[in-house]
């Protein structure tokens, strides 16, 4: 009351204000505003929600979930270790996942990244060089590879062509 104008206290302080304030009906507003219209949640919280939860937890969690399992992890000890086994596979499977998901980003980005140095550097040796000597290196690049594959060729000829000559003299290679 101290923060209102000295006219307001005048006028809440008048005898007919006093006694309005002090009837019954005052006392229910003042019951109502604290009950519906308050801007704190805590009241509901108090009044609606918590019984309402106690209630929920009391009348169907704790008799037909909590209290089950409580006995069957107690009566049965092997099935909690079960449980304990799956719920630590289970972790480690995530942590895998996650780690294999890490693992891959980064073979995967150093993969892109190699794939564009390598655009780029032959965009610059083709722009630095010039088109003459790029036809030329490629030539020389062309002939290596054919010679390769021409010896690899040859090789594999005379590598089947000793094979066929043990399977025709037998199993045991008797001569």
């Amino acid at each position: 009351m101290e923060n209102f104008p000295e006219s307001i206290q005048s006028l809440l302080q008048h005898p007919a204000v006093q006694h309005l304030a002090s009837s019954p009906l005052a006392s229910n507003l003042a019951h109502l505003h604290a009950s519906y219209l308050n801007p704190s949640l805590e009241h509901i919280k108090e009044s609606y929600l918590d019984p309402s939860l106690t209630h929920l937890r009391l009348t169907y969690l704790d008799p037909y979930v909590v209290q089950p399992l409580a006995h069957l992890l107690a009566s049965m000890p092997d099935l909690a270790s079960v449980l304990v086994l799956i719920f630590i596979l289970f972790v480690s499977f995530k942590v895998l996942d996650y780690t294999r998901r890490a693992v891959m980003f980064w073979v995967w980005l150093t993969m892109r990244l190699v794939w564009w140095a390598t655009i780029i550097s032959l965009g610059l040796y083709m722009y630095q060089a010039g088109w003459a000597k790029v036809a030329r290196d490629l030539g020389f690049v062309f002939n290596f590879l054919v010679g390769v594959l021409e010896q690899f060729g040859r090789g594999l000829e005379e590598s089947t062509a000793r094979a066929g000559e043990r399977s025709s003299r037998g199993s045991w290679g008797k001569p």
